[in-house]
């Protein structure tokens, strides 16, 4: 089969997680080709530079410098709605070029096409399926859920990556909203660390802090800043996220020294330090105003 995996290009977790489907389908002798924008691209690149890519519209976001995002996410929906027209245009042109199988599309809200002729099978990713809002706007949580359920039911399946049960859920009530959509799929944490074996704990080195930044900016570079600034008497290791990327054995080698580990409380990285045993060695820092994340950090608080 013929198949095309695009994730959105929203800091680097989207891809990350991206990385095991990608990997499964090549052991399966599958064809795959990558499609995303900007640094998600490029990083996927760097993991498979054989397989052949695709530029899609360019999804360019930006955090404000305060303590919310609601403003400043607001003001540019009129390019999120045109990012999203724009996804759907190229893919529906990409079908009737490429003939795709199966299109895996990790919350590209817009990758589904409108027409059915010559539709491949259609694979949402997520694991919002409960959306959280500041507390100001939390009114508004039943029509954003009501949004959301309709891209997910517009596909045939939607994969949540997570464990169904509850009790070992990692997104806990992210991943489990009252009311599921009927092609909702637990496929279980997705993390590019899958095959490794969990961390050692007599490998630690004491004062040892790994901080792996991540994010939009302007909240990247002030994290970077903060971290450097608070953690400068420990030996500090910084993983600024961006390019060129250290490899998984680099970053495994890290997590297995480290006494501690600070980063953002995104999703993806909680998977990574779950499947390696190094949660409870993770401080989680939310982006100010993101409110997935600082539900994370509040669920993870150790």
């Amino acid at each position: 089969m013929k198949i095309f995996v695009a994730p959105l290009n929203w800091g680097l977790g989207h891809a990350s997680r991206c990385v095991p489907i990608i990997r499964r389908y090549l052991c399966a002798e599958h064809e795959v080709v990558i499609g995303s924008d900007g640094a998600a691209l490029d990083f996927l690149k760097t993991y498979f530079p054989n397989l052949r890519t695709i530029e899609l519209p360019h999804l360019d976001l930006h955090y404000s410098a305060g303590k919310s995002q609601v403003a400043t996410l607001v003001s540019q929906l009129p390019h999120i709605i045109k990012w999203i027209q724009k996804d759907g245009e190229v893919l529906e042109r990409l079908i009737e070029k490429e003939h795709f199988d199966v299109v895996v599309s990790d919350n590209r809200f817009g990758l589904c096409p409108k027409k059915q002729i010559n539709r491949p099978y259609m694979v949402y990713i997520t694991h919002q399926l409960h959306i959280i809002l500041p507390r100001l706007w939390r009114w508004l949580e039943p029509l954003a859920e009501w949004w959301h359920r309709g891209i997910i039911e517009r596909y045939d399946e939607c994969w949540v990556p997570d464990n169904e049960d509850i009790n070992v859920s990692l997104g806990g009530d992210l991943s489990h909203p009252i009311r599921l959509p009927q092609n909702i799929k637990y496929i279980g944490p997705l993390s590019r660390f899958e095959s490794y074996p969990l961390v050692n704990k007599t490998t630690i080195e004491k004062g040892r802090v790994v901080a792996v930044i991540s994010g939009l900016e302007p909240q990247r570079t002030l994290f970077e800043k903060w971290v450097r600034s608070h953690y400068s008497n420990n030996d500090l290791i910084v993983v600024d996220g961006k390019s060129p990327y250290p490899s998984d054995d680099e970053l495994y080698d890290l997590f297995s020294r480290a006494e501690k580990i600070v980063s953002r409380s995104g999703y993806s990285s909680i998977m990574d330090y779950a499947v390696l045993d190094v949660l409870s060695k993770a401080e989680l820092y939310p982006t100010p105003g993101q409110s997935e994340q600082e539900y994370l950090a509040r669920l993870y608080s150790f």
